[in-house]
């Protein structure tokens, strides 16, 4: 049981998804490094995001990233075709890199975590969207 707890925390650290995510109460100036390395959950801010792949040896993730993020925010924005979109340009992407099967695999990893743990990104991102706009 330790073994696959320690499998699905490296995962999770590995692939940017956060298993508890925040709601933001107010909204807030982003901290610097969201915009610096966007993939992963806003909730990992300090040195910690460090830890959390942009890409893949010349395959860069980070348009695709925010993009991604831009759709959640979109008031009534379908989920899943938010994270269809996100891995389709990540894999886009893996042809640049110097080793296209593990930055496939990370884009892989990166939609996954998306798929099964973005649930509250998307309805906080909702939320605040529809807050933002006086709905």
């Amino acid at each position: 049981m330790p073994t696959r707890f320690a499998a699905v925390l490296m995962f999770c650290l590995t692939s940017g998804v956060l298993l508890m995510e925040s709601a933001a109460a107010e909204p807030k100036a982003r901290p610097k490094i969201l915009d610096e390395r966007p993939c992963g959950p806003d909730s990992i801010c300090g040195p910690l995001r460090y830890l959390i792949y942009q890409g893949c040896a010349g395959a860069d993730f980070r348009d695709a990233c925010r993009r991604h993020d831009a759709c959640y925010d979109c008031i009534g924005s379908d989920r899943h075709a938010c994270d269809r979109r996100f891995l389709e340009e990540m894999l886009a992407e893996c042809p640049k890199s110097k080793h296209p099967a593990m930055a496939r695999l990370r884009a892989r990893w990166f939609y996954l975590g998306v798929k099964f743990g973005g649930g509250g990104a998307w309805r906080s991102a909702q939320e605040l969207a529809k807050k933002l706009a006086g709905k």
